[in-house]
């Protein structure tokens, strides 16, 4: 399977209710000549573009992430990806990705970070977080399911006086390992 070619890959929960999740292995697009651009190509000229190199570490963590296909912790990302700069060095970049709009940060209730594609590069996903290991797995939502959640999200909204600009749904359960 080759995550830079945005390849999409179905699996079976076994869940007590049969469920089918689709996991974003990363995403490419296509410019106008028809070739294909990879999710770093994308991420190399959104930096120079700012000023900003891509360097050899910000490239090799760009890609431990499209590679996992889910959110990963920095330890998580450190092994993946090999570095052998200090743990500052990681933070530091991964901080950088984060302000120049390429990696997206979230924390789960544990208070544990753990960094990932930003929607521009991984397309609209919704997240699955076992509660017991912590893993978090990208998981896409069939399009009735995104109008549903949309509409509960606007209605929610509106009640509280706010109008939607986003939304994103955070499922808890347990892994197929920890049941």
């Amino acid at each position: 399977m080759d995550p830079e070619k945005g390849w999409v890959s179905q699996s079976s929960t076994p869940a007590r209710s049969e469920m089918r999740i689709i996991i974003i292995w990363g995403v490419a697009s296509v410019d106008q000549t028809g070739k294909t651009i990879t999710s770093a190509e994308r991420v190399a000229t959104h930096l120079r573009l700012r000023g900003a190199r891509f360097s050899r570490i910000r490239r090799g963590l760009v890609e431990g992430v499209v590679e996992a296909g889910r959110p990963l912790t920095p330890t998580e990302l450190m092994a993946a990806v090999k570095l052998s700069a200090p743990v500052s060095t990681l933070y530091r970049n991964l901080a950088q990705l984060e302000a120049w709009g390429v990696l997206l940060r979230s924390t789960d209730r544990r208070g544990v970070a753990r960094y990932e594609l930003a929607e521009w590069l991984a397309g609209h996903h919704h997240h699955v977080t076992c509660v017991e290991c912590g893993r978090s797995e990208d998981v896409e939502v069939s399009a009735a399911g995104e109008r549903s959640l949309r509409a509960a999200a606007r209605a929610v909204a509106r009640r509280a006086g706010f109008a939607v600009v986003d939304h994103h749904l955070e499922v808890e359960g347990r892994c197929s390992r920890c049941r």
